[in-house]
């Protein structure tokens, strides 16, 4: 699908967006000012930028709303990686791939969210396609066309504290590799790995990992129990850093970093 490139970012949804930041801010990054979506979404958010043109989004849920439901059912269980998004220059587009391919509406959403930057307020406007639930098994999954880049990937707040400069990889964790690589070869065809004990997919940007619960904890040691964590779901993510660190998903809001030299 060639409307589809690689992982733009990812959403960690919180209960409590500003006691969210504070933790992150307590590991070293810099979250940007809370954002709040357009009215029908029902949700607002903080970002992590990096200069390799990903982030991570810090999303709560405001008001409960018919676009918000499946983020409600989510946050009812637990906190931690919700989705990742895929990286779009014609949404349009690829909504009418994921039609033709069986996998959706044909529909795309525009939505927006006032920034305050310090040369004036300006909306960050984006527009949205999602295909079907299962079309993704273990995580949401749209793809995002940014018409307002610099909006989002703000010059002043590019820099993290803790030095890390980009998303490199996401990892997730299933017990059916088999059942997984074939619903993600629906999305990316002919960009999806299978392996022993893993499965990788897509080839543009950010890695797309999933393990065996046992590679999952041979790569990540005891930083890798996942409590109520689903499976088929996302469980880590890895990011270029400095220096070598691992953060439990108990300081993360339900995720696992491994920040990498």
């Amino acid at each position: 699908m060639t409307a589809i490139g690689g992982i733009d970012h990812v959403i960690v949804l919180v209960r409590d967006l500003e006691a969210a930041m504070a933790g992150w801010r307590d590991l070293g990054f810099r979250p940007t000012p809370l954002g709040v979506h357009s009215a029908h979404m029902g949700t607002h958010n903080a970002t992590i930028v990096f200069p390799n043109r990903t982030y991570i989004e810090l999303m709560g849920v405001r008001l409960p709303t018919p676009a918000n439901a499946a983020e409600r059912a989510m946050l009812a269980v637990r906190e931690g990686l919700f989705g990742f998004v895929g990286k779009t220059a014609d949404a349009e587009a690829a909504a009418r791939q994921f039609q033709t391919a069986g996998l959706g509406t044909g529909e795309a959403l525009g939505f927006s969210r006032p920034v305050a930057l310090p040369t004036g307020n300006v909306e960050a406007r984006f527009t949205v396609a999602r295909p079907a639930n299962e079309a993704a098994p273990g995580a949401f999954f749209f793809v995002c066309q940014h018409h307002t880049p610099d909006a989002v990937w703000r010059s002043d707040y590019l820099q993290q504290p803790n030095g890390v400069r980009g998303l490199v990889e996401v990892v997730g964790v299933a017990d059916d590799l088999d059942a997984l690589a074939e619903g993600y070869a629906r999305l990316w065809p002919g960009q999806v790995q299978r392996q022993d004990d893993r499965v990788t997919i897509g080839d543009a940007g950010p890695a797309l990992t999933f393990l065996t619960p046992a590679a999952l904890r041979a790569r990540f040691g005891d930083a890798a129990a996942m409590g109520s964590a689903p499976r088929p779901g996302l469980a880590a993510l890895v990011l270029r850093g400095v220096e070598r660190r691992r953060v439990p998903a108990t300081e993360a809001n339900g995720v696992l970093l491994a920040i990498e030299p």
